[in-house]
């Protein structure tokens, strides 16, 4: 188990390149809802999630409000869970 922020992953691309090469079972994103996106400009944070997801086979994104930052970065957050999806 390691809990760290999404700031400390995302901070440093080397590091984010070392969580992406260890084998993790499950990521957890917590206050997912920050996760923002647009076509033309995905956030830092949502870029480095969905560089992780790519490597972990088990995703869980936790919010109370998944629609705060509109429809738009809501469906980004599902194409985290399932890419094939809601690509």
């Amino acid at each position: 188990l390691v809990i760290c922020s999404l700031d400390f992953a995302r901070r440093s691309k080397q590091r984010l390149e070392h969580l992406c090469e260890a084998e993790w079972d499950l990521l957890v994103v917590d206050e997912a809802h920050h996760l923002v996106w647009s076509e033309d400009a995905p956030s830092r944070e949502y870029q480095a999630i969905e560089q992780l997801a790519e490597h972990v086979p088990g995703v869980l994104l936790l919010t109370a409000t998944p629609e705060q930052l509109g429809m738009e970065s809501h469906f980004a957050r599902l194409r985290l869970l399932d890419p094939n999806r809601f690509h």
